[in-house]
């Protein structure tokens, strides 16, 4: 609770300064946009001791932007899978950004928590079933501002472990995907 709370002194004047800042700084960056993200989940985890496999990975985007502070809601869709079982998943993820304009680009770095809705489904045909998971995930990427045309680069690291009745699934793995959307 003590590591919140600093947390919350620490940000609280972060964003009061990034809310507050010149219309001249706070100009650089539109307010707002919506992307398409699409590329490759790497898992590092298992179900059952075995390793899962990389599958797809997509997700539809949009965020804010005050001066060099930044929010995005995120829905995306990953599939892997493992000797053992079929795992699809729908990750909703909240994060909360760090970005640097530099002329027509943007480097980041994103943080924050997500809910994960998870389908399981054995090979074995012995049973089937679904969970939502909390988890929390941490990337960075690059933004290349092309007049109202967004285009990136993301990696992002992903961590959740729904519980189900035959074994837990550590669904941990990193992201890597390019992205293409617009600002407004």
């Amino acid at each position: 609770m003590k590591k919140t709370k600093r947390a919350l002194l620490f940000l609280l004047p972060l964003l009061l300064l990034s809310v507050s800042t010149g219309p001249g700084f706070a100009d650089i960056l539109p307010k707002s946009y919506l992307a398409l993200k699409g590329g490759y989940f790497s898992p590092t985890g298992d179900f059952q001791g075995d390793k899962l496999d990389g599958g797809p990975y997509w997700e539809l985007a949009g965020g804010f932007n005050w001066g060099i502070f930044g929010a995005e809601l995120g829905v995306g869709y990953l599939k892997t899978e493992n000797s053992r079982a079929d795992i699809q998943t729908v990750p909703i993820l909240l994060s909360g950004k760090l970005q640097l304009p530099l002329l027509f680009m943007a480097p980041y770095a994103r943080g924050g928590v997500g809910a994960y809705y998870t389908e399981l489904d054995l090979k074995s045909g012995e049973g089937k079933g679904t969970k939502w998971s909390g988890g929390y995930h941490g990337g960075l990427g690059i933004d290349f501002r092309l007049g109202p045309v967004l285009v990136g680069i993301e990696g992002t690291y992903l961590a959740t472990k729904p519980n189900f009745e035959v074994g837990e699934v550590t669904l941990d793995g990193v992201t890597l995907t390019g992205m293409v959307g617009f600002r407004f």
